[in-house]
């Protein structure tokens, strides 16, 4: 089984020749669910070779002093135990950070927004979350999500009224539904609420502040688009594709195939698998590599590979029956 790292991410960059996420509705108005308080501490990209510090923690922007540039922040803290930590993001995405205790507690946790680096395409989202949990000894545990607007913390809601964050994100597809139009000119919006279980973050289904989720949105452009398909569509939509709960978590190791590859022992049934943030937790030391920085996860596979490490997958999905994804993989050591 193959890794591709940063899969997740540049699974969004597509080629096509109709449609753009920019021109159809999502179906939901993100104003109308109850916001969840946040504080901002700072905004801006950092410039080469600049660190900023807050709540104990330094940022610093990895320019051209550290070598080749790498076009990277990292944020370092050290846990109550004293064990550091480590966070990479690639440098678009470090830009707005937020404060706020999302899963009640009584740690400050972090949501950081920025662009995505792989804005280089039609169906590529332009800007990113990142959600920092942070556990009782301070150290902290990572989720991604793309985010097709402008609206930051806004994604960040109370739609269950019960004090803690949900964050409600959407996936734009191009599936076609419509048989009165051709490829690309029909798909989906799918909007999931994700609520905080432990550490992990899990799709919630059901009623919240008036939306049932997930809220699936079909859109079509026809007539505009109006060459029936060949053979008609079947319907096919996805839900719930940044989970990182521990549901159809697979134990394994990382070794090397004849290829030279990084592969999965056991494999999981996946000939070939992709894996998004990937977290290396040490006994003195955690490192995060955050799937919108991929140049360091590679390195951290290596390690990981290396070491012989314990590996579980979270968020694990199938879209076909020779290729997986796995949103977070966790290794210990």
């Amino acid at each position: 089984m193959r890794l591709a790292i940063g899969a997740i991410s540049t699974a969004f960059i597509a080629a096509a020749a109709w449609a753009n996420w920019n021109d159809t509705s999502t179906g939901i108005d993100l104003a109308s669910l109850p916001t969840f308080p946040l504080t901002k501490i700072r905004s801006s990209l950092l410039k080469d070779g600049e660190q900023v510090r807050f709540d104990g923690l330094v940022a610093r922007m990895r320019g051209s002093a550290d070598g080749p540039a790498v076009d990277e922040v990292v944020l370092q803290g050290t846990a109550k135990s004293g064990k550091r930590w480590a966070v990479h993001f690639g440098w678009v995405a470090f830009d707005e950070v937020y404060r706020g205790d999302l899963d009640g507690n009584g740690t400050q946790d972090y949501v950081v927004i920025g662009r995505s680096p792989y804005g280089n395409g039609r169906l590529a989202p332009p800007r990113r979350m990142t959600a920092l949990l942070m556990d009782a000894w301070g150290l902290p545990v990572p989720f991604e999500a793309p985010l097709y607007d402008d609206l930051g913390p806004r994604h960040v809601v109370d739609a269950l009224h019960n004090g803690h964050a949900q964050l409600a994100l959407g996936a734009y597809d191009e599936n076609g539904w419509d048989n009165r139009n051709s490829v690309f000119c029909s798909g989906h919006w799918a909007t999931d609420l994700y609520e905080p279980t432990g550490l992990a973050w899990r799709a919630f289904a059901g009623a919240a502040s008036g939306v049932t989720f997930p809220l699936v949105h079909r859109w079509t452009y026809w007539p505009e688009c109006n060459e029936p398909p060949p053979v008609p569509w079947k319907e096919v939509t996805r839900t719930g594709r940044y989970s990182t709960a521990s549901i159809d978590a697979t134990s394994a190791r990382l070794e090397k195939s004849d290829a030279g590859w990084a592969q999965l022992a056991p494999a999981a049934g996946c000939e070939d698998f992709g894996v998004g943030t990937i977290v290396y937790d040490q006994r003195s030391r955690r490192e995060v590599a955050l799937a919108a920085k991929s140049d360091y996860g590679s390195d951290l596979m290596e390690r990981i590979l290396a070491d012989k490490a314990d590996v579980t997958l979270r968020g694990v999905q199938r879209p076909n029956g020779s290729y997986c994804t796995a949103n977070l993989l966790w290794a210990s050591k």
